[in-house]
């Protein structure tokens, strides 16, 4: 075992909510490869500094989702993984989208344990049983807990992706668990994706587009540029909806009635499914879909407003991004089709007029 100092009752539980923090945080580039020997990679992040083994096999994630996604990406299958159980999505690790994308590693057979996540605890306990090499994690998630991770095995924190940062984050993970040139490939994918699709599609860069979360019937959040969804729009060269004034470098604001008219864009993207599946059905019967200020928006007159999946766009790791969100933005807004989601929301539907307006 690799305890040392802790049994295993002072590991077995220990709050930590998973769900990122509205404003932007900390700058993923305190990360730094200092010092690389025949055996580890000293890493400097923001909790301290951690001996990473060179080839690291067992890899353990907090990051529930698109954690998991960079390292299938980068080929290698974790020991253990944050799942979604809390939300009521089962305690496989993989990410919710897995049957929707594909990845350069074979995990049919793997004994990936699922550790908990979110508005929970993490299970130290199962984490410990999974016997990982290194733990890796936002450092929101591992600074409460970041002394009794490291009991387990050698822990590297990184500041969470957020905006531009997302893809500055995959590559620091990368370079921690030695997997650089896995993440090369995986950009020039990217990249050339973005390409394709722009030269595919009409010119985007004069439409603009709202991302905002109507997980309460009762108010909407409304993503930024800063955020990971508005990033995700600017790649792909539309022109993401920003409130008038953005302080601090928020990731999102919540906006009211009286302040609807901020989301005021060509095309809307609504996340749906966070807490509950049938929110996009109540938004628009029961919450802020049925009032009138929004009803005058030019998206919903237009027929141009698609619900999309929570998972993909906001907790998506680099396979969701390439091959879920980014086509399925251009289709949203050019020929009318309803993103994907996951099979659990298969009902999920745009408003009634999005296809027709499209066609």
């Amino acid at each position: 075992m690799k305890v040392r100092g802790f049994s295993l009752m002072t590991l077995v539980v220990f709050a930590l909510v998973c769900v990122m923090p509205l404003a932007a945080q900390d700058a993923v580039t305190t990360v730094t490869v200092v010092e690389t020997t025949d055996t580890y990679r000293l890493v400097r992040h923001p909790l301290g500094e951690t001996q990473v083994p060179l080839h690291p096999t067992r890899v353990a994630t907090l990051i529930p989702d698109g954690g998991v996604d960079y390292l299938l990406t980068f080929g290698i299958v974790p020991v253990a993984a944050a799942d979604l159980n809390t939300f009521g999505y089962g305690t496989d690790a993989l990410p919710t989208y897995y049957d929707l994308a594909t990845f350069p590693v074979e995990t049919t057979g793997a004994d990936i344990i699922g550790i908990s996540c979110c508005s929970g605890s993490y299970n130290l306990e199962k984490l410990l049983e999974a016997d990982p090499d290194v733990i890796i994690g936002w450092t929101y998630q591992a600074e409460g807990i970041y002394d009794q991770l490291s009991a387990i095995a050698p822990t590297v924190a990184i500041a969470p992706y957020n905006g531009p940062e997302w893809l500055e984050a995959g590559r620091v993970m990368a370079e921690v668990l030695g997997r650089t040139p896995e993440y090369d490939t995986w950009l020039a994918t990217w990249e050339t994706s973005i390409t394709d699709l722009q030269a595919r599609y009409d010119d985007p860069s004069e439409i603009e587009v709202s991302v905002v979360n109507a997980s309460n019937a009762d108010r909407v959040t409304m993503y930024t540029s800063k955020s990971q969804p508005g990033q995700l729009v600017t790649a792909a060269g539309f022109k993401i909806k920003d409130p008038p004034s953005l302080v601090d470098n928020a990731a999102a604001i919540e906006i009211s009635l009286e302040t609807l008219n901020y989301i005021d864009a060509d095309v809307i993207f609504v996340t749906v499914n966070y807490f509950n599946e049938n929110n996009w059905q109540t938004f628009n019967t029961e919450g802020m879909g049925s009032s009138a200020v929004w009803q005058q928006l030019k998206a919903v007159q237009a027929g141009r407003v698609y619900p999309i999946d929570t998972f993909f766009w906001t907790n998506g790791g680099p396979a969701a991004n390439t091959q879920l969100v980014l086509p399925d933005m251009f289709e949203a807004v050019f020929n009318g089709q309803t993103p994907r989601h996951r099979q659990a929301d298969a009902d999920v539907e745009a408003t009634p007029e999005a296809t027709e307006a499209a066609g």
